[in-house]
């Protein structure tokens, strides 16, 4: 629903000679009115590190001109899809709950992700076999003991799973329940949504999911 930049190195001309090679930025992804209101409590923070072939003017050791005004050099404009590497640090939830009403697919890993959303009535609709997974939404450098996944919708063919390594590994989670961790990293809660083999898309899907846990 749009992106509120808190704070960002690269801030204007006069100072880009003072600046490093990187940046953080803070992303709130709920849209409350006219402004980007984190109101549900999630708070994404990025860090993103300019590659050696971004030219930024004056700046100590990105001045250098790439060889194409004919090269394969970057300029400010392109930093969001070109010449940046980004690692998300942190995911951080109000009173640990995570919340989705799938008003778009931001917290969505759509590589990972078959299942179908519905954008005109804010859906995941799910076939036979078909599967839902998350990205990272939960992620505060800590480990996590316990999740409870509470789904909306109808759900009776959809099994729950969680990740609490990043996605890596998925234990099975029972909806509506407290599912224990015994084995936890410290590199983010994901959750997955698999159908049974019965299935269908006219039958089976979630309006939203809550996912609350303890660190």
């Amino acid at each position: 629903m749009g992106e509120t930049i808190i704070g960002d190195l690269v801030k204007s001309q006069e100072n880009l000679n003072r600046q490093f090679l990187g940046y953080t930025k803070l992303i709130s992804t709920r849209r409350i009115g006219v402004e980007n209101i984190n109101i549900r409590g999630i708070t994404k923070i990025q860090s993103k590190a300019l590659s050696s072939s971004v030219f930024i003017l004056s700046h100590i050791t990105q001045s250098v001109m790439p060889s194409s005004i004919g090269g394969t050099g970057y300029y400010l404009t392109e930093l969001e899809s070109d010449g940046v590497t980004t690692s998300t640090v942190r995911v951080l939830n109000n009173n640990n709950l995570f919340i989705d009403r799938f008003e778009n697919t931001n917290w969505v890993d759509t590589v990972n992700t078959t299942a179908d959303y519905t954008s005109y009535d804010d859906k995941i609709v799910f076939s036979a076999d078909e599967e839902l997974q998350s990205s990272i939404i939960a992620l505060n450098n800590t480990a996590y003991t316990s999740v409870n996944l509470t789904p909306q919708g109808e759900y009776d063919n959809l099994n729950a799973y969680i990740s609490s390594d990043g996605g890596n590994s998925f234990i099975s989670a029972d909806w509506n329940n407290i599912t224990s961790i015994t084995s936890s990293t410290i590199t983010g809660l994901v959750y997955k949504v698999i159908a049974s083999s019965t299935a269908s898309s006219s039958n089976d899907y979630l309006t939203d999911i809550e996912v609350s846990y303890v660190e």
